[in-house]
């Protein structure tokens, strides 16, 4: 589905989380704001924005645009189920990448105005690293137990880039090594940067 990035679009901050295009996401939402900009999604389109903080831990945010980053996601809310003590799982999916240009706080909730972002990484582009990255990947879920058919999935992928957005969440890495992953523009330069991050120091008897 595309967006029209010429309207505001409600924001919601991710306080331990990177979405990806391409992929689903479940959370956990308790945030009066973040209830509130999910109730105004639902009733236009489901349309969503997706920003992770800077700092996990802080929970008022006193400026929107230095406490988040400045690169997120355009996403769809797909289901919304709600808790007795408030709280909501929601279910996000992930769809285009976007800059972030200026956010507003309006009846309880973040409004953000957003555009594509122009020098990402295009779906149709080929990594030069892609097998051994698969390869890499299959060892490293192995060790990490990952299940073997989600390891299978990434492998049937028709685009590339997809099957690398998959990959990043299972990583044992830091919120900001994943939000990286969000703004390069090569997908070259993603393989590399995966392929470090996969390589499991060696088993040690002694």
């Amino acid at each position: 589905m595309s967006f029209d990035f010429s309207k505001t679009f409600p924001l919601l901050p991710l306080r331990d989380a990177v979405v990806f295009p391409s992929t689903t996401r479940r959370i956990l939402v308790g945030r009066d704001m973040s209830l509130r900009a999910l109730e105004y999604a639902e009733s236009h389109d489901n349309e969503i924005i997706l920003v992770a903080q800077r700092d996990v831990n802080v929970e008022e945010l006193q400026n929107p645009m230095l406490d988040l980053y400045s690169v997120g996601v355009a996403a769809h809310v797909s289901n919304v189920t709600p808790f007795p003590n408030g709280c909501v799982k929601v279910v996000l999916e992930g769809e285009q990448i976007v800059d972030m240009r200026s956010i507003m706080m309006q009846d309880g909730f973040l409004h953000v105005t957003v555009s594509a972002r122009k020098d990402g990484i295009k779906a149709s582009e080929k990594a030069r690293a892609f097998d051994e990255v698969l390869a890499k990947f299959r060892e490293y879920a192995t060790k990490r137990n990952i299940a073997e058919g989600m390891v299978d999935a990434f492998f049937g992928m028709d685009k590339q880039l997809n099957a690398y957005y998959g990959m990043i969440p299972f990583l044992q890495v830091s919120l900001a090594e994943k939000q990286t992953f969000l703004e390069l523009t090569s997908i070259d330069e993603m393989s590399v940067r995966l392929l470090a991050l996969m390589e499991l120091p060696e088993d040690n008897d002694n």
